[in-house]
């Protein structure tokens, strides 16, 4: 049976705190969706994680595409959600499941990405010392990485997908920075 390191609920706590005083309201999403709003962010080579009633999200993300497709008009928000990724290898970052702070902006401009990507970098710098990399050619997808060892804290970009175009984020992940920051 895999498991995962202990999670630290005060930094879940600590970062809903953080981005709702930055205007993200809190919203509850389904951890469990619909193929499409599945499908719309997994990636294609790994094996899904389904139950009876549909499939285990991958991240928030999917709960948010799942209220979009339902017809929910979402604005700026942060979800807290676990997350199920059958990962090809399963590390000391690596797992099948962990827990996440996720954030959506579906106010979509390049000054609106910037501004989650520096909210969410001012967050991390309470933890460690990071920096952003730019992980596409269009200037539309960000990764933050801590600067010892370039490892992927969060991931923040513009995706478009069933109609719909929304900016996302990473708030936190865990326990992948608490791993980071035992390093």
């Amino acid at each position: 049976m895999h498991t995962i390191p202990r999670i630290d609920y005060e930094k879940i706590v600590s970062a809903s705190n953080y981005y709702a005083s930055l205007g993200y309201a809190e919203l509850e999403v389904p951890w469990i969706v619909h193929f499409d709003a599945y499908k719309a962010t997994r990636p294609t080579d790994r094996q899904d994680f389904y139950t009876t009633d549909g499939y285990l999200v991958a991240s928030g993300e999917q709960g948010f595409i799942q209220l979009m497709q339902e017809g929910r008009k979402l604005t700026k928000h942060f979800c807290i959600t676990p997350c199920f990724r059958n990962e090809e290898t399963l590390d000391d970052i690596h797992f099948r499941y962990f827990l996440k702070v996720e954030l959506i902006d579906t106010d979509v401009s390049i000054k609106n990405l910037h501004s989650m990507i520096h909210n969410a970098t001012q967050f991390f710098q309470t933890y460690l010392d990071v920096k952003v990399i730019q992980t596409d050619t269009q200037g539309e997808a960000f990764d933050i990485v801590d600067m010892k060892y370039e490892t992927e804290l969060g991931s923040y970009g513009i995706r478009r997908a069933s109609g719909h175009t929304w900016i996302y984020g990473t708030g936190i992940a865990l326990p992948r920075l608490d791993v980071v920051l035992t390093q």
